[in-house]
């Protein structure tokens, strides 16, 4: 893995790429987690609608 992370770093208009190292066999076995992030950001939602004080901290985090 560290030898395909190596090879695969590049420098293009004044930045690093990097390409994720991925084991061949575990790529395949990833799922779509859309129905998993959907339900995470609703339980998110949810938490921050219940305390301001939260929501303010998060928004000010993310901005």
């Amino acid at each position: 893995i560290m030898s395909e992370f190596e090879t695969g770093i590049s420098y293009e208009n004044k930045r690093y790429i990097a390409k994720y190292p991925w084991k061949l066999h575990m790529k395949s076995l990833l799922e779509n987690n859309e129905q998993v992030a959907e339900k995470r950001f609703m339980k998110l939602r949810s938490t921050l609608r219940n305390d301001s004080t939260l929501f303010k901290e998060y928004t000010r985090v993310l901005n």
